[in-house]
């Protein structure tokens, strides 16, 4: 539908031929000729955005339901490898659990699409606690197995407004990424947190985990399939999609990281700046 609209441009082209050949001077045709062209141009570009808009929904999909859906698989061979019916049951609550998850972010991301084609961005109050439970909940099975202790303080900044699906997905990227690169040598750890400065809503996420080398991979942490470590399930997606989602919203992201100690990365979610309570 959206495509269709969009090369309205061209076909008014087409209409147009009769008023181009009535033109009577050489200045009223470059005219209409410049028109038209900057009307193509902007169509191109536009068209050229809606294909990458696109090519990164498919990446956040596969992306987004690939850990949940990886627990759903190691619950089911769990279930599967016991006989104890208390047991059973308490992985059947634990599939609905992620099931009820992977249908919301479903239409969650329906939703995204819904949003892009009429070019508007949906924000809402979010309660940080609550979204962090959630995504912790889908990813039950993998925090279990690593044994990372994930830590939150969102007492400085317990609720903020944003576009809720981005967020969860910036959530998950950056939890799954903790879970993925822990250190092996110590207990995993990851500290989220949350507070205003200048008025702009911030988000720190830390972890002791392998760490980057970033004198050496600085420049290509957030690029598409860049990865950094020799895990067999690293595809280097991840960061490149918080990055691009922060970005399409306005806001930033850095990191800080040394081998063998951790990485913290600094969000700043939003560029207008709200009223500060500070």
């Amino acid at each position: 539908m959206t495509a269709v609209v969009s090369c309205a441009t061209v076909f008014a082209l087409i209409r147009n031929m009769p008023d181009i050949i009535a033109l009577k001077t050489p200045a009223q045709l470059e005219k209409l000729i410049r028109i038209r062209t900057g009307e193509l141009k902007e169509t191109t570009s536009y068209l050229q955005m809606k294909n990458s808009q696109l090519e990164n929904f498919a990446e956040i999909t596969s992306h987004n339901l690939r850990s949940p859906l990886g627990n759903m698989v190691a619950l089911i061979s769990l279930y599967n490898s016991i006989n104890d019916q208390k047991e059973r049951d308490d992985l059947v609550s634990k599939m609905k659990i992620v099931s009820d998850k992977m249908m919301q972010t479903l239409t969650d991301l329906s939703m995204v699409v819904l949003n892009t084609r009429t070019e508007n961005t949906t924000y809402e109050e979010i309660e940080l606690d609550k979204l962090t439970n959630e995504i912790c909940q889908t990813l039950t099975e993998d925090i279990q197995k690593s044994g990372i202790e994930i830590v939150t303080d969102f007492s400085s900044l317990p609720v903020i407004r944003y576009q809720k699906t981005y967020l969860e997905s910036i959530l998950l990227n950056l939890i799954t990424n903790a879970i993925k690169y822990r250190d092996p040598e110590k207990k995993a750890f990851l500290k989220i947190s949350s507070h205003k400065e200048q008025g702009i809503d911030v988000l720190i996420v830390e972890d002791n985990g392998l760490g980057i080398n970033l004198k050496r991979y600085g420049d290509k942490l957030f690029k598409l399939h860049k990865t950094f470590h020799k895990n067999e399930d690293a595809r280097g997606v991840g960061l490149f999609i918080t990055k691009n989602q922060i970005e399409s919203l306005g806001g930033t992201i850095d990191a800080q990281s040394e081998s063998g100690i951790g990485t913290t990365f600094t969000l700043r979610l939003n560029a207008i700046k709200t009223p500060s309570n500070d």
